[in-house]
C-alpha cells in the first residue's frame, strides 16, 4: 500500500467552479496524487499524495504554472507532544520528514520536554498525521492520549525483563551443547528487547537519517548473521537496559519542569455575595472575584488583600529564604503558600496571566533559544555520524576487497565502530544541562530567557550597576527641607507633592509621602510634562512649578553662588538635592536619602571572586551622591547625572572596548542600557510585566545576592556542558581507535555509548542541586 498524506494549500484567485475544475484535473493528473478538492469558499485546495512520488511544494509549483498565486493560509503556532522523541536523532527523523511539506513555515524542538513547536498554515491535524507517519504519536498539547514518559518505562521495563529471562534460558541450553534448540530462544530474546529498537530504525532508515536504533538494529543483524547469537542477543538486552536508564534520567528531568506547573492548585474558594464560599475550578474565576486562601494552601492567583494577613513564603515566585508579612493591599502571587492566617483576596490577574504562568511561559520559551554551544553541537553532530558510518563501511570493504582479510573478523570490527558512531551521548548532554540550569534559576526566583543568556553569563567580565532600587534600597525618604525666598516649609513641599504625585519614581514617591505626613490634602496639578533623567514640571494654581535635580536647575539659568554651596554639603553628605522653584524663583531645596542595601557591599566583593574585572556604578543622581554610594558600596567605577540616553551610551563605549557586560537595572528606566547590554537584568520584576518583558534575565525579588548566584550556576552549567562534551568525544575516540584493532566487542561499544549517555545526562542534572557557596537559596 503507498503510503499516503494530506496537505492544504491556499490559491488565489479561483472565483469560478471553471478555475476550480482545471486546478483539481491538474492536479490529479501528477504522478502520486489521489485527490484533490478546491474549496470555492476559501480558495483552499486540499490534497492527497504519496509523498514518496511527488512532494507538496511540486504540487504548488504546478498550480503556478496555470496562472494562480499560491499563497499561505493564516500561520497559527502548534505545540505537539511528541511520545518517545527522546535524541537528537528522533529530531532528524520528523524534521526530514515535515521539511518538505507545504504550510509549515519554522520548527523548534525541545527534547527535554518531548515538545515540538510548528508554525504552520495547515491543520493540527494533518501534522500530527504527518509525524504519525515517521514513526511517532502527536497530538496537541493538552491532550490525554499520548502516553507519560512513565508508561513507555514501564512497558520497557516488561520487554527487557522477558528478554533477560530468555537470553538466560537459552545460554543454559548452549552450555549442554544444543546450540540449534539455544538459537530461537536468543532469537526470542532479540525481539523482545529490540522491537522498540527496530520500530525506531525502521523510520530511521525511511526518512534516511541515521540514528543509533537504526545502526544498532544493523549490529544485531550483522552478528545473527556471522552466528554470533549470544553476543547479538546481548547487545539488544544491554541496549535496552542503557536505552531505560536514560529515558528514566530524562524523565527526572521532565519532572523537574513540571514541578514549575504544580505551583499553583486547580481549584479555588470563591467567596459569593452571600458570604459563602464555593470551591471552583481555577479557569473559572474572573478578575474582581474575591477568593478565600486557608492557612498552608497555596495563592492560586495574584491579586490584593482586603485586609491585613498574616505571612506568606513567596520563595516558590522570588526565592527569598524568609516569609512576608502582608498587609491590606499588598500583592499577593499565585504559587505562594499562605501561613497561618486566612487570606481574602481580590483576583487582579486571570490564571493564564497570574505570575507563575508567566514564569512557566517563560521557562518554555527559554528551552528552545539554545546556547551557541548547544547549536555547535546540533550541527557538528549532522556531519559527525556519517563521517564515521563512512568510515566503518571503508572499514570492512578495504581489508576484505583489496587485501583478501576475512569477512567475519572486519564485519565484526565495522558493526562495533558504527554501535560508537551515534553521537547522543554528545547531542542530548547540553540541553539536559541547559534546561537544570534554567529550571534551577527559576526555582530561586531568577527567570533566565534562554540557554543563550546562561552562558554568556559565564562569560561577564564587567557589571553595570544602576544606583536607586539596585545598589540601594530604592526607598529613599525625605530628610530635610530647606526653603528659600521667603517660602514656608510645608507650602514648598506641597507644592513639589503636586508635580510629583503622578510620578512612580522612588524620589517623587518620597517627596509625596514627606507631605502626606504633614497634610494629607496635596494640591492639584495640571499639564504635567516629565523631563527624563532631569525631572518635571506642571501648573499648580496657575503658576508653572519645576521640581529636578542639579543639573535640571542649572539648565535653567537660575543657579548661584549660595544655592551651589548649600547643594555641596547636600551632596557631600551622599544625598540627592531636588530643586524647586515657581516660574523663575527658586522657592526650596529637599535632601533624600536614599541608604545602601546592607548586602551590597559584600556582593561586590563576591564579584570579584566570580572574576568579574570591573564594576561600575550609573545613575541620575550628582556625581558627588554617585561618589558616596560607591563608595559604601566598594565600587571603583562609578558616573552620575546621567540620562537613560547616557547609561546606555556607557555600555555601548564599554562593549566596543571588548567587554562583556551586564548592566542590572528596574527594567524601566533602564530599558536602554539594559538592551545594550550582552545580558540585560531587571530587579524586583514579580509583577512587573515590563521588566519581565525587557530583560533577558529577571531577578523576582529585591534581593541583590541573586545576581553572584546566578552568574556561579552559570559557570557551573557551562563547566558541566564543556566536561561532558570532552567525556563524550573522549570516549568516542578510543572505542574508534580500539575497534579497527579488534580490541573492542560489541558488549563493550553498547556499554561505552549508553554508559556515556547516561553519565553525561546524570552529570548534566546536578546543576539541578546546584547552592551558592556564600548564599545558599
Amino acid at each position: 500500500m503507498p503510503e499516503v498524506e494530506s496537505a492544504q494549500i491556499d490559491v488565489r484567485g479561483v472565483d469560478c467552479q471553471g478555475c476550480a475544475a482545471t486546478i483539481e484535473k491538474t492536479v490529479i493528473g501528477l504522478d502520486g496524487v489521489s485527490e484533490a478538492d478546491v474549496n470555492l469558499l476559501d480558495g483552499g485546495l486540499s490534497i492527497q499524495f504519496d509523498p514518496a512520488i511527488i512532494s507538496s511544494k511540486k504540487i504548488s509549483e504546478t498550480v503556478k504554472s496555470l496562472g494562480y498565486s499560491v499563497g499561505e493560509k493564516d500561520r497559527q503556532v502548534s505545540v505537539f507532544k511528541v511520545e518517545g522523541m527522546d535524541c537528537a536523532a528522533e529530531e532528524r527523523i520528523i524534521d526530514n520528514k515535515l521539511a518538505g511539506v507545504a504550510g509549515i513555515h519554522n520548527m523548534e524542538y525541545d527534547l527535554v520536554g518531548e515538545r515540538l513547536t510548528v508554525e504552520h498554515s495547515l491543520s493540527p491535524h494533518a501534522i500530527s498525521q504527518s509525524i504519525a507517519s515517521a514513526g511517532f504519536k502527536a497530538e496537541l498539547e493538552g491532550k490525554k492520549n499520548v502516553e507519560e514518559g512513565g508508561g513507555r518505562i514501564r512497558k520497557r521495563v516488561i520487554l527487557t525483563a522477558v528478554s533477560g529471562i530468555l537470553i538466560l534460558t537459552g545460554a543454559v541450553v548452549d552450555l549442554t551443547g544444543a546450540l540449534a534448540s539455544a538459537i530461537p530462544i536468543y532469537i526470542a530474546a532479540m525481539l523482545f528487547s529490540g522491537v522498540l529498537t527496530a520500530r525506531k530504525g525502521y523510520y530511521a532508515l525511511k526518512t534516511f537519517t541515521l540514528d543509533m536504533n537504526f545502526l544498532m538494529s544493523i549490529a544485531v543483524i550483522g552478528a545473527a548473521v556471522i552466528g554470533e547469537w549470544l553476543e547479538g542477543a546481548m547487545v539488544i538486552f544491554l541496549f535496552s537496559i542503557a536505552e531505560l536508564l536514560e529515558a528514566g534520567s530524562l524523565e527526572r528531568a521532565r519532572k523537574a519542569i513540571r514541578s514549575l506547573m504544580e505551583l499553583s492548585p486547580d481549584t479555588v474558594s470563591v467567596i459569593r455575595d452571600d458570604g459563602s464560599s464555593e470551591t471552583v475550578q481555577i479557569d473559572t474565576v474572573d478578575v474582581g472575584d474575591l477568593i478565600l486562601v486557608r492557612p498552608g494552601e497555596r495563592i492560586p492567583l495574584d491579586g490584593n488583600l482586603l485586609e491585613s494577613g498574616g505571612f506568606v513564603d513567596q520563595s516558590p515566585i522570588t526565592g527569598e529564604s524568609m516569609p512576608v508579612r502582608k498587609e491590606v493591599e499588598d500583592t499577593v502571587y499565585a504559587g505562594s503558600i499562605n501561613g497561618d492566617s486566612a487570606l481574602k483576596i481580590r483576583v487582579s490577574r486571570l490564571h493564564s496571566d497570574s505570575t507563575i504562568s508567566r514564569i512557566v511561559k517563560l521557562v518554555e520559551k527559554a528551552r528552545s533559544n539554545k546556547a551557541p554551544t548547544e547549536r555547535f553541537v546540533d550541527k557538528f553532530s549532522r556531519y559527525y555520524t556519517p563521517t564515521v558510518v563512512a568510515i566503518s563501511a571503508a572499514l570492512v570493504l578495504v581489508p576484505t576487497l583489496i587485501f583478501d582479510a576475512p569477512f567475519e573478523t572486519w564485519f565484526y570490527r565495522s558493526l562495533v565502530l558504527l554501535v560508537v558512531a551515534c553521537p547522543c551521548a554528545l547531542v542530548i548532554s547540553t540541553p539536559v544541562t541547559i534546561v537544570s540550569g534554567l529550571t534551577r534559576a527559576a526555582k530561586s526566583g531568577v527567570l533566565i530567557k534562554g540557554g543563550n543568556y546562561l552562558e554568556a553569563m559565564a562569560y561577564i567580565d564587567t557589571i553595570v550597576l544602576d544606583k536607586t532600587g539596585t545598589v540601594t534600597v530604592g526607598k529613599p525618604e525625605v530628610v530635610k527641607v530647606i526653603p528659600l525666598n521667603g517660602m514656608s516649609e510645608e507650602k514648598m513641599l506641597s507644592l513639589a507633592a503636586a508635580v510629583e504625585s503622578a510620578s512612580e519614581h522612588p524620589v517623587a514617591k518620597a517627596i509625596v509621602s514627606a507631605m502626606e505626613k504633614v497634610n494629607s490634602n496635596i494640591e492639584k496639578s495640571e499639564s504635567l510634562h516629565n523631563h527624563p533623567g532631569e525631572g518635571a514640571h506642571a501648573v499648580v494654581n496657575g503658576r508653572q512649578v519645576y521640581v529636578g535635580n542639579h543639573q535640571f536647575f542649572e539648565k535653567s539659568g537660575l543657579c548661584n553662588t549660595e544655592i551651589e554651596k548649600r547643594l555641596e554639603e547636600i551632596e557631600d553628605l551622599g544625598r540627592t538635592a531636588v530643586l524647586v522653584w515657581e516660574e523663575k524663583i527658586p522657592i526650596g531645596i529637599i535632601a533624600v536619602q536614599d541608604v545602601i542595601r546592607p548586602v551590597a557591599k559584600d556582593v561586590i566583593s563576591q564579584f570579584e571572586e566570580l572574576g568579574i574585572k570591573n564594576t561600575y556604578l550609573l545613575t541620575g543622581d550628582n556625581k558627588r551622591t554617585a561618589a558616596s554610594i560607591a563608595k559604601q558600596a566598594g565600587i571603583k567605577n562609578f558616573q552620575g547625572e546621567l540620562m537613560p540616553s547616557g547609561k546606555m551610551e556607557v555600555l555601548i563605549d564599554l562593549s566596543k572596548r571588548g567587554y562583556k557586560t551586564m548592566m542590572v537595572g528596574d527594567g524601566v528606566n533602564d530599558t536602554p542600557a539594559l538592551a545594550a547590554a550582552d545580558v540585560g537584568v531587571a530587579m524586583g520584576s514579580a509583577g512587573s510585566d515590563q521588566a519581565l518583558e525587557t530583560a533577558d534575565v529577571a531577578l523576582m525579588s529585591d534581593d541583590l545576592t541573586k545576581l553572584p548566584f546566578a552568574i556561579s550556576l552559570s559557570k557551573k552549567s557551562l563547566r558541566i556542558v564543556k566536561e561532558n562534551i570532552i567525556f563524550a568525544l573522549g570516549i568516542k575516540a578510543v572505542f574508534m581507535i580500539m575497534a579497527p584493532f579488534g580490541m573492542a566487542t560489541l558488549w563493550m561499544a553498547v556499554g561505552a555509548d549508553m554508559g556515556a549517555s547516561l553519565l553525561v545526562i546524570l552529570n548534566g542534572m546536578r546543576v539541578l542541586k546546584f547552592e551558592s557557596p556564600r548564599y545558599p537559596n
